[in-house]
């Protein structure tokens, strides 16, 4: 894949560079990605284009043309990330939060068997914990056998910038280079809300379209009723 003039940088982050070709977006790789990380992620975002979710398609996984390294071709979604609309319009955070908690909710509503399975993603990260003594990563393992075996769609890096407000009107997500099915409370912040309880009735934006979302975007964690068994390390890496 050689790469246009006409291409237009929308961010860079990391390992990796985004960019606007017009009528499909590209996420370049650089050679420190592994192909198979890139190819996981084309399948992840096709399994969700297929069990229903609005994503962007994926169209093409291609190895550039003088440079080391790997592109994925989507299709563009034309309209505006939810976190800009957040930043833009502070009357409304409000309003976009409850759309924001809603879309969530309504992924955790779909199944997609192919994905890979939370449990054992979890299950191998905490065997490479090498700073961790045997014990300690048995206790994990055995809290993580103890959680309820659920098969929700989990996008593992659900933040306002990874959402679209279409021009159509409706929310579409991307980036499930993260995604696995399983239970959703490791995805679900931890029942202390870090926000006082001025910013809970009267949210304020936190965040730009660069950064994550607060620690407590959810009806859930407002009312304490979120509970995750494993420890934050680890939930933050869903």
């Amino acid at each position: 894949m050689l790469l246009p003039d006409s291409k237009t940088e929308l961010v860079r982050r990391g390992n990796k560079v985004v960019y606007d070709l017009g009528d499909k977006i590209v996420k370049v790789f650089n050679e420190t990605k592994p192909v198979s990380d890139v190819f996981n992620e084309a399948l992840n975002l096709a399994r969700i284009n297929e069990c229903g979710i609005r994503s962007p398609k994926a169209l093409e996984v291609s190895q550039l043309e003088n440079a080391n390294g790997w592109a994925l071709v989507t299709e563009k979604v034309p309209g505006t990330t939810l976190a800009e609309k957040m930043t833009a319009e502070p009357q409304r955070f409000g309003e976009y939060l409850e759309m924001f908690v809603d879309l969530q909710i309504e992924i955790h509503g779909y199944t997609s068997p192919l994905l890979n399975r939370q449990r054992d993603k979890f299950a191998r990260m905490i065997d490479s914990l090498d700073q961790l003594n045997a014990t300690t990563r048995y206790n994990l393992q055995e809290r993580l056998d103890g959680m309820t075996k659920e098969f929700k769609v989990c996008h593992g890096d659900f933040n306002p910038s990874n959402v679209i407000v279409g021009d159509d009107g409706q929310l579409y997500v991307c980036d499930w280079a993260h995604a696995t099915q399983g239970s959703l409370l490791p995805t679900l912040p931890p029942p202390t809300c870090s926000l006082p309880s001025t910013a809970r009735t009267r949210p304020r934006p936190t965040w730009s379209s660069t950064a994550t979302a607060p620690t407590c975007p959810c009806r859930l964690c407002v009312s304490g009723r979120a509970s995750s068994p494993l420890p934050s390390s680890l939930v933050s890496a869903t």
